[in-house]
């Protein structure tokens, strides 16, 4: 793990699935060890079922050992494969297993095994994590060294 001074988290989630509280929790976490803390959140027209995202940056008060620069947190598998583009190489991704399909959509849901292709061709650090609490995805990025 690199000492790093900022830090860039994005989640990405679906209506429903209390992703600005997450966010609130995150920051709450984050803000001690913080000289600076900047969240955009964008809910746009999500109601139940619909895609949500938000950003945080941490400019961190000394530098700390983490496992990447940029950090995805995926609620949901189709949303965690699509904002696999807001990545880059030495970037990592913790993605729900769980599917919650868009309603009314004929849509292909992601198979694992594609997603993690998808990673490792981008030279994405990922991981699958069962369970679609948001409390595991979250562990699962603190326990790898991603979120301080």
């Amino acid at each position: 793990m690199t000492p790093r001074t900022h830090l860039t988290i994005h989640l990405v989630a679906v209506g429903g699935q209390m992703l600005a509280a997450v966010v609130r929790q995150l920051a709450r976490r984050l803000t001690p060890i913080a000289s600076g803390l900047h969240i955009e959140e964008t809910h746009g027209m999500a109601q139940r079922g619909g895609s949500v995202s938000a950003r945080i940056d941490v400019e961190l008060r000394e530098p700390r050992p983490l496992l990447a620069p940029r950090v995805l947190l995926a609620l949901e598998r189709i949303e965690g494969a699509r904002a696999l583009s807001v990545l880059t190489a030495e970037d990592a991704a913790f993605i729900s297993e769980h599917v919650l399909p868009p309603p009314g959509a004929a849509g292909r849901v992601p198979a694992i095994d594609d997603v993690a292709r998808d990673a490792e061709g981008r030279g994405i650090m990922l991981e699958i994590v069962a369970g679609a609490a948001i409390g595991e995805v979250v562990q699962a990025a603190i326990a790898r060294g991603a979120l301080p």
